[in-house]
């Protein structure tokens, strides 16, 4: 395929260099290559300093080891992740104390430390592409210009200008309370009245108290288990939810990841869903024909494709929430209602980037 210029070039500016940040990066510099478009200019904005190792596990399905097979770094996620075939879930004060759920998402489940998860991704990223200590503080859209219509202002006084803007930015996203000023739609983070406690703790520390083969296994401890204390300093961390947004992007601004859905840990599926937000989203602005005509086209066929599916994952995480830790087990119909709930996993393993990726560019030419 001959090269495909824009002139002058799109330029993109992403806010936020997470996971979903960089599934984004990644797959839109894929894409760049793969069709030799030099008519796309991209900068990465982080608030950070640089990237860190913070945070604790992070749960990976199916779906996400789809994207790190796409962006070929499925041997360096092995060689840092700890495979899960089935979950036990251990309550304080129930009938069924013990509960193993079998591993119906095929035996893709796996979990690493999100540091090194991030590790592996920004091994990838070239250099000098990401900008630290530039956390977004407010945009706005000048109508009259055709191109760099999008000025930035960032917390440390400087400005930029850009075509497209991409919010990656986390759940407390600076770009999606500015893309909903004015709207009369408050689409602030909600406190959903949990908080929860994390920490890093060795291996043989746990396996003292549980034992060396559960050790090796992911278990969930809800209510006053004495493993919920073995834990020396934890950091406690209060859950939000983002409500749902009416839509995810606005003319040539857009939003992915947290940002977009932020929503309850539960299923372990933030990540993995960040991931598709990234591919869906870099295979419509790297196509060959997006120019910047057509590029707010472009993010309404994302929004339209992403919005069903992220909006029922945040649901069905938001009742298995609730249905875990307001249950105690006290009739078999319990415990049927719970093997149920977990019955939404497959979907995660049905995903394909090939099949997201050509439904979103088909919508997008038709």
């Amino acid at each position: 395929m001959g090269t495909t210029a824009l002139d002058p070039p799109l330029k993109i500016a992403q806010i936020g260099a997470g996971l979903g940040g960089l599934a984004f990066t990644l797959s839109l510099l894929d894409q760049i290559k793969r069709h030799s478009t030099s008519g796309i200019e991209l900068v990465v904005y982080e608030g950070a300093k640089a990237f860190g190792e913070v945070g604790a596990a992070v749960g990976m399905g199916a779906n996400a080891r789809e994207v790190l097979r796409h962006l070929g770094l499925d041997d360096e996620y092995v060689a840092i992740s700890t495979p899960g075939l089935s979950l036990e879930f251990h309550w304080a004060t129930s009938d069924f104390p013990r509960v193993i759920c079998p591993d119906i998402d095929g035996s893709e489940k796996s979990a690493s430390h999100r540091g090194h998860l991030l590790g592996i991704l920004v091994e990838k990223v070239p250099e000098n592409l990401v900008q630290f200590s530039k956390r977004l503080v407010s945009h706005s859209i000048d109508p009259t210009k055709s191109s760099l219509a999008i000025t930035l202002t960032f917390a440390d006084g400087t400005t930029d200008c850009c075509d497209v803007l991409i919010g990656a930015d986390g759940i407390n996203s600076a770009t999606r309370d500015r893309m909903f000023d004015g709207t009369g739609i408050s689409m602030k983070p909600v406190y959903t009245g949990t908080d929860v406690t994390r920490c890093l703790v060795p291996i043989g520390t746990i396996a003292a108290i549980i034992g060396d083969e559960p050790s090796k296994h992911p278990q969930i401890y809800l209510g006053d288990n004495k493993q919920l204390h073995a834990v020396d300093a934890p950091s406690r961390w209060p859950l939000y939810e983002v409500p749902d947004l009416p839509y995810f992007n606005c003319g040539h601004i857009v939003l992915l990841g947290d940002a977009a859905h932020g929503f309850l840990p539960t299923l372990g599926a933030g990540a993995g869903v960040a991931f598709e937000d990234g591919v869906v989203l870099a295979a419509l602005l790297g196509h060959p024909s997006i120019t910047r005509y057509n590029v707010a086209q472009a993010l309404q066929t994302y929004s339209d494709c992403r919005m069903g599916r992220t909006t029922y994952i945040k649901r069905v995480s938001r009742e298995e929430h609730h249905h875990r830790n307001g249950i105690h087990f006290k009739a078999n119909a319990d415990l049927v209602k719970f093997r149920e709930s977990l019955e939404v996993l497959p979907l995660f393993k049905e995903w394909t980037v090939a099949g997201a990726t050509a439904e979103a560019i088909g919508a997008f030419l038709k």
